[in-house]
């Protein structure tokens, strides 16, 4: 058995790439040797550069097909096996049950999972929401570590008595690089941009963004919503193209498809929102956070650990256009004094809670942990 090989398993290629790449030359300073598992995309040469060993497997993540996932299943099993690591880290809803199968089929290789948020099976209820308490209860039960992002997630599973030992943590989300994503001071200025950055589909509250849109657009003319994000996700949830340039046409929103590098775009934002269903701890509004950015957001699990209600923005209720229109012209209407130490309290936060070096030693502790055990 090699010791120092670790398997990553994520949903795409570029998720690892964006999410955990600061996590991978962690390990990689740490001596250990990262094989990555995901599915391909436009992101396989960047990521293979940062990398020891890259896999595709088929994640097919637009909802449950008992033959795909079997094959999934399948695939990390062969895989794993011929690697032989010493410990599997999952991400991502089937990485982290099918991740989890695979490595108890291979006679127990310690997995650690992350619980990156819920997804549309447990927002929903019916067949699907039962199927996922189950596979759960298998994941936790031979997971060696579980980390959540947010405490009310783990209380949820701990509520549904799907934890049937103690073997969960807490850890801040993916973290943020604090020099990267620099603090920017909020320009004095008539225009006011709000900015969303993420997944284009309903669950990121897309449709109460729209609404809220309509409703400010209406009482404010220097208001521009910018919409960022990717179109074409797999996701029960998606939001086609063609609704889109319906908005843009309409002019309620400018859209941008997603960038690598979102630096810019928050910087020059003087408010960033999301209106997300529920949450792992996500990360733009982290980064967001880092570089001095007031933040509007949901009052939901994930959003709630970035947000802190009056002190760097405002929380609004879920599914709720007017509660977030409400709260966006409670912050059109501030001083600038305000805005500013409002981003200034993000700043502080993303300091004090969000520092990717601290959430990148929670794993490097317990794959020690694991490596001294054995």
């Amino acid at each position: 058995m090699d010791n120092n090989t670790i398997v990553i398993i994520y949903n795409a290629a570029h998720h690892v790439l964006l999410f955990k790449s600061e996590l991978i030359k962690s390990l990689k300073k740490n001596g250990y040797r990262v094989v990555v598992l995901a599915s391909t995309d436009n992101y396989n040469e960047k990521l293979k550069d940062i990398i020891d060993e890259f896999h595709e497997i088929k994640v097919d993540s637009s909802g449950v097909n008992p033959i795909k996932d079997a094959y999934l299943i399948f695939q990390i099993y062969s895989i794993c096996k011929r690697i032989k690591p010493f410990a599997i880290i999952n991400f991502t809803i089937k990485p982290v049950i099918y991740g989890t199968f695979a490595g108890r089929l291979l006679g127990g290789i310690p997995v650690i999972n992350t619980i990156t948020g819920l997804g549309t099976a447990f927002i929903s209820t019916g067949l699907a929401n039962k199927v996922a308490k189950i596979f759960y209860k298998f994941t936790f039960k031979h997971s060696h570590l579980v980390f959540f992002q947010n405490p009310d997630d783990q209380q949820f599973f701990k509520d549904l008595n799907i934890i049937s030992k103690d073997n969960t943590k807490l850890v801040s989300g993916s973290g943020v690089d604090l020099v990267k994503f620099k603090s920017i001071k909020n320009k004095k200025r008539e225009k006011i941009k709000i900015l969303f950055i993420g997944r284009i589909i309903a669950d990121k509250g897309i449709y109460e963004l729209i609404e809220s849109a309509k409703i400010i657009k209406k009482e404010y003319s220097n208001v521009t919503f910018i919409l960022m994000g990717m179109l074409g996700v797999k996701n029960r949830t998606s939001i086609s193209k063609s609704e889109v340039d319906n908005w843009v046409n309409d002019g309620l929103i400018e859209f941008v498809p997603f960038k690598d590098d979102i630096r810019s775009f928050l910087g020059d934002s003087d408010l960033v929102v999301l209106p997300s269903y529920r949450e792992g701890t996500p990360k733009t509004l982290i980064e967001a956070a880092s570089m001095g950015k007031p933040l509007i957001a949901t009052d939901v699990p994930g959003c709630r650990e970035v947000v802190l209600d009056g002190i760097n923005g405002f929380l609004c209720q879920v599914k709720n256009p007017v509660s977030l229109a409400d709260a966006i012209r409670k912050f059109i209407e501030l001083d600038y004094s305000y805005k500013i130490e409002m981003g200034l309290n993000s700043r502080e936060l993303a300091e004090q809670k969000f520092n990717i070096h601290k959430v990148n030693k929670s794993y490097i502790n317990e794959l020690n942990k694991i490596k001294n055990e054995k």
